[in-house]
């Protein structure tokens, strides 16, 4: 039969005494026996209750044999079921285990992944991110000691790491110092809008003065009203206002209908791109006609401006407004935009605007540092002396063209003695301020050619000469006359003074007054009272530097020099 789990072979009388008296109780067991334990047969014993029913109407004597053998089947039952449940506890702690140990497993080969793709990435190599590092020599002058010692220094990786703080940290000094010249920059905002509003308030109390002053105005004759020059006077940007506003009360006070001043479109680009950087021009531009009493024709300039700056451009002029002012020859821009950008090495894209003077940043009202400001009365004054120089020089190109040196009437006392030598031709070269003059003497029928070059601010500077003498005659010997020549202009234009503002035709004349008395020392006249020069003793060297004897009326060696 089957009992729970367990089944029970009922074998015939067969085997042990043991197994038959087994056989004989289970045969006596009745379900009366098994229902009088209290204990609830399983399903599996229903053929056992048939057996034993079967037994008992068999065999009555075997009861209690039947009843031992029960028990002793419920205790083998009872310690059944408890391996078993020992078991499947056993078994689901380690079905437990097992899914503990699954999780682990499922972890670590997470792990594994993560960190096999963190040794491919550290095998490939870091990639830094490409940072603007100062250069190694400045690290190595300005870093701290501690950022650069000998260890640091001969590993690469610990001298990037330095060079990256220490770039942190000037960093960090910039941006501190960004952050008070924005309180800087906001302070003089906050200044600039107070001045403007004083600016705004001028012009109430202005005309409470001159209603004050009506009275004496009608008194001694002055127009009751301040005239504007020009209805667009108000479209113009501060610098061209400040201008147009100076240049009508300069015509003003001083009388003078020789300047004229307009305001006209701007014919000049409206934009420049230069470095990165837009400049706009404003689209307004002042026309100023300049014109002197002596010359028939005037100067024509054109003003305009251009943002970021302001910056004004000066169109117009040529080589007369170079160097007007000491150090202001227009090849840089004034104010804060030299930070800005490269203006000396990109005039050239600023051809066609202009030249941004500084005397014209000045009079336009935008500070400069070129030393004292220049006023517009000034400023024309000293082009209408350059415009006089300019015609006065063309005249004298003429003269020597025609073969004529003319000196002024008041230096005629420094060329007491006659001209020997003529001078023969006199042209420009390439250089419109390069010119060529040749003189020749009879004296060995001797040439002397002088490559003049005038400087922009002619005659203010004397020229300069380069000195070539050429000789028909093998026997005279001149092989550093030229070389004197030069010498003696320099030391003699340099030494005097008084002479430092030499016109053209000043030097042409002293040229040839230095080759007469070369020639005379070369071929002494037979006639002593005829003599250019007088040598103190032999030699040519003591021919130059040379000065003139009021008392004996020649030329001799200036030993002082």
């Amino acid at each position: 039969c089957t009992l729970g789990t367990v089944r029970w072979r009922i074998v015939p009388s067969s085997g042990s005494a043991h197994c038959r008296d087994a056989q004989a109780l289970v045969q006596n067991l009745t379900m009366a026996d098994i229902s009088s334990l209290n204990v609830e047969p399983p399903p599996t014993l229903s053929l056992l209750t048939t057996a034993l029913s079967d037994l008992r109407a068999s065999d009555p004597s075997m009861h209690d044999h039947r009843v031992l053998l029960l028990s002793e089947i419920k205790r083998l039952h009872r310690e059944l079921n408890m391996h078993m449940e020992r078991t499947y506890n056993n078994t689901f702690a380690a079905k437990l285990s097992l899914d503990a140990l699954a999780l682990q497993y499922q972890s670590l080969l997470r792990e594994k992944e993560y960190v096999l793709k963190e040794m491919h990435i550290c095998r490939e190599g870091i990639k830094y991110v490409q940072h603007d590092l100062v250069e190694l020599d400045e690290f190595m002058t300005n870093a701290p000691e501690a950022l650069r010692t000998q260890e640091i220094v001969e590993d690469p990786h610990r001298l990037h790491l330095s060079r990256l703080v220490f770039e942190r940290q000037q960093r960090l000094a910039m941006t501190e110092t960004l952050k008070a010249l924005r309180q800087k920059k906001q302070a003089l905002i906050t200044s600039n809008n107070e001045k403007q509003a004083l600016l705004k308030s001028v012009g109430s109390h202005l005309d409470k003065i001159l209603a004050a002053s009506a009275p004496l105005r009608k008194q001694i004759g002055l127009p009751r009203t301040v005239l504007i020059p020009d209805a667009k006077l108000s479209t113009l940007s501060e610098p061209l206002y400040t201008l147009m506003v100076s240049l009508s009360s300069y015509s003003s006070a001083f009388s003078d209908s020789l300047v004229d001043s307009r305001i006209e479109e701007n014919v000049s680009p409206f934009s420049v791109t230069c470095d990165s950087i837009n400049f706009v021009c404003d689209p307004a531009a002042i026309h100023v006609t300049i014109k002197d009493a002596s010359i028939a024709s005037g100067l024509d300039l054109s003003f305009s401006s251009a943002t970021p700056g302001p910056v004004v451009f000066v169109r117009g002029g040529g080589e007369l407004l170079v160097d007007l002012y000491p150090q202001d020859s227009g090849n840089t821009f004034p104010n804060s935009m030299e930070l800005i950008t490269d203006v000396p090495a990109r005039m050239k894209d600023f051809a066609a605007v202009g030249v941004p003077y500084r005397w014209a940043q000045s009079i336009c009202g935008i500070h400069n540092h070129i030393g004292p400001i220049p006023l517009i009365r000034n400023v024309v004054s000293l082009i209408r002396e350059r415009m006089r120089s300019h015609v006065q020089l063309q005249r004298h190109i003429a003269a020597l063209e025609a073969g004529e040196i003319k000196i002024p009437v008041n230096v005629a006392n420094r060329f007491p003695l006659a001209a020997v030598c003529r001078l023969s031709s006199f042209r420009a070269t390439q250089s419109p301020r390069l010119f060529e003059a040749v003189f020749e003497h009879p004296y060995g029928n001797t040439s002397m050619a002088a490559f003049i070059d005038l400087l922009w601010n002619h005659p203010v500077r004397s020229p300069s000469a380069r000195i070539v003498i050429e000789s028909k005659d093998p026997t005279v010997a001149h092989d550093n006359v030229a070389f004197l020549i030069e010498s003696e202009i320099k030391r003699y234009f340099k030494a005097n003074t008084t002479v430092q503002s030499v016109s053209l035709p000043i030097f042409v004349r002293f040229l040839q007054m230095c080759l007469d008395i070369s020639m005379s020392a070369i071929f002494p006249s037979t006639n002593g009272d005829a003599r250019l020069f007088l040598r103190a003793r032999r030699g040519r060297d003591r021919r130059i530097p040379f000065e003139f004897d009021s008392d004996i009326k020649c030329f001799c060696h200036n030993f002082n020099s």
